[in-house]
């Protein structure tokens, strides 16, 4: 099935309910190999703007992916399995790209990342990562809903 699964995380609680269904999917094939993806983002904002302690903002971004890349390890250890743990960073490019770069790198048989399902002017306002990904990955793609989102349908 799918020996290399690279999972896309945040801090939402969608990212999440993607980490559960790729151990799933994980705990089905002896031997799969999860690597825990969180994208270190640095806003274009900061890029240009004066004033701008870089360096600070960096490390902040950094920091807040270990954190969530801590706690994923944890619940995957939990679930009896073992991961790696990457923090890319979109510094020059996008979240969808950064993501989609790791995983030919990595050479991932998958991605799973969750996504919330919005639509309309909300999704066009907010933009979506996860369809960024879906839109320009040259492998398969698992889009996980938070499952209070699948009861709102």
């Amino acid at each position: 099935m799918y020996d290399r699964i690279l999972v896309a995380l945040d801090e939402s609680e969608t990212s999440q309910a993607a980490l559960q269904e790729a151990i799933r999917l994980a705990l089905q094939t002896p031997g799969a190999t999860l690597r825990l993806v969180v994208v270190a983002e640095i806003p274009a904002a900061a890029l240009s703007a004066e004033g701008v302690n870089l360096g600070a903002v960096e490390h902040s971004e950094l920091e807040s992916a270990r954190k969530v890349l801590g706690d994923a390890v944890a619940v995957v250890k939990n679930a009896g399995l073992d991961a790696e743990a990457a923090t890319p960073e979109a510094l020059g490019t996008s979240v969808p790209e950064a993501i989609v770069e790791d995983a030919r790198q990595w050479n991932a048989d998958l991605i799973v990342i969750g996504t919330h399902g919005r639509r309309g002017f909300q999704r066009l306002l907010l933009g979506s990562v996860a369809e960024g990904v879906a839109r320009t990955a040259d492998r398969p793609v698992l889009l996980v809903r938070h499952p209070e989102a699948r009861k709102q349908r």
